[in-house]
């Protein structure tokens, strides 16, 4: 996506964005905020990963916003659970959101709709990713986060 079509969508100067080209079936990760509220000192463009790192005008307060479209392979969602990893281990305290698609379950409980398969491989690696990362010690908050998410 470039400028011009995104403007074409959101004429508002204020708006800035950053944009991760399609891997596969997806359709690509677009992230915007307002320029008159953040201040975006960078973007990272990973495998299956959009990263922006900025502040909060009004507060000062430094974020990162990890946008996620994980893969369906096994393998594949390994290599970015463990670049995802530094990312929320080495934040520098800055306000942390991993969000997106996750395409992965804790549990078969959480496994929903009818064609849908459950493999323990995929739950194990992400509850190693989550228990390693920054959720190790909180899993409370993890719970609510999931549940918002569903």
């Amino acid at each position: 996506m470039d400028e011009v079509l995104f403007q074409s969508l959101w004429p508002n100067p204020s708006v800035g964005f950053s944009f991760q080209p399609s891997i596969g079936a997806s359709s690509g990760i677009l992230m915007s905020w307002d320029r008159n509220v953040v201040e975006v000192w960078s973007t990272s463009r990973l495998p299956h990963v959009l990263v922006i790192r900025g502040r909060v005008i009004q507060t000062g307060r430094e974020f990162i916003i990890a946008n996620v479209y994980a893969p369906c392979d096994t393998a594949a969602k390994q290599y970015l659970w463990d670049t995802l990893l530094p990312i929320v281990i080495h934040n520098n305290n800055a306000n942390l959101c991993l969000c997106g698609d996750f395409n992965s379950v804790r549990s078969i409980e959480e496994r929903k709709g009818w064609g849908t398969i459950f493999r323990q491989h995929d739950s194990d690696i992400f509850n190693k990713f989550i228990d390693d990362g920054f959720f190790g010690g909180f899993a409370d908050q993890w719970e609510i986060i999931h549940l918002v998410s569903r």
